[in-house]
């Protein structure tokens, strides 16, 4: 059978990689083809990551392509572009047709691009998409979510930005004052978020339901003195052990930046306010 590639970085998989996937999809239900995605598991220049790999992965299956082949993007960066389109997608995938976005390039240096690939393979271009006139790129929505526009961000995504991790033991002083939290280590490698507390519906391994929580990520400098970041999610309504289990956390609103309190009662005072404050528009965000 016929294949189509298509080609892109998809961290995030935002909108406009959803439309160019579902594109190309569409095209070759109509025509015959198979669909393979061509990905990278690094990205270039050091960049942290909006999803990673494996959850990048995990996204593109949701959309429904039959394969998706997953390459180091050191493996490549110094091929030309006519090696490129010959040695990895003609010879590697068996791709007959590419799909791109409008800004794709490839080969050593950047030095192809959608007119350089049109010339040597049969390809369709993709225009870009927005939303609320911003143009979607994974480089805008990494700047949203270290700006703490979560809310912009997630709109340009369609969908929550995610962390996620295993329940781990920490001091336990949020028990002590009425407000357990369940403690993750943020993924050194994702993109960071501003210090503070964030409202947010989390997801427990091997249970279904979706839990409203308030999270503070940062040091908890009202009783910390390390410089250790971990995220604290107090989830309403709720009081199980899940210490050792994973939870998905869907980062849906900051509530407020971190800030050291005088003493635990005024941080009690707050924390309560800012559950009283999350509880009352928590339904109207969507965590998907």
């Amino acid at each position: 059978m016929d294949r189509v590639a298509i080609l892109g970085n998809f961290d995030g998989v935002h909108m406009g990689h959803q439309r160019l996937i579902k594109k190309a999809i569409d095209f070759a239900k109509k025509n015959g083809y198979e669909t393979v995605v061509y990905t990278f598991s690094t990205l270039p220049n050091n960049k942290k990551y909006i999803m990673t790999v494996t959850e990048k992965i995990n996204e593109i299956k949701k959309l429904g392509v039959d394969k998706i082949f997953v390459d180091d993007f050191y493996n490549v960066k110094n091929y030309t572009p006519s090696e490129f389109v010959t040695e990895i997608l003609m010879h590697t995938l068996k791709a007959k047709k590419v799909f791109c976005g409008y800004n794709y390039t490839f080969g050593v240096n950047k030095s192809g691009n959608i007119h350089t690939l049109s010339k040597l393979i049969d390809t369709t271009i993709v225009d870009e998409i927005k939303v609320d006139d911003i143009i979607t790129s994974s480089s805008v929505i990494r700047s949203f979510l270290e700006q703490g526009n979560i809310e912009l961000a997630n709109k340009l995504l369609g969908k929550a930005y995610k962390i996620s991790g295993v329940v781990i033991h920490g001091k336990k002083l949020g028990r002590t004052i009425g407000f357990p939290t369940a403690n993750i280590r943020p993924n050194a490698l994702k993109v960071s978020i501003p210090l503070g507390v964030y409202g947010v519906k989390l997801t427990i391994d091997g249970d279904e339901k979706i839990y409203t929580a308030i999270m503070n990520i940062g040091k908890n400098p009202t009783v910390n003195t390390t410089d250790t970041i971990t995220a604290e999610a107090n989830i309403l309504d709720f009081n199980e052990d899940i210490y050792g289990k994973c939870i998905t956390i869907s980062i849906l609103k900051m509530l407020r930046h971190e800030k050291k309190f005088d003493s635990l009662e005024q941080l009690k005072e707050q924390i309560s306010s800012d559950k009283k404050m999350w509880r009352s528009i928590a339904d109207d965000y969507n965590q998907n």
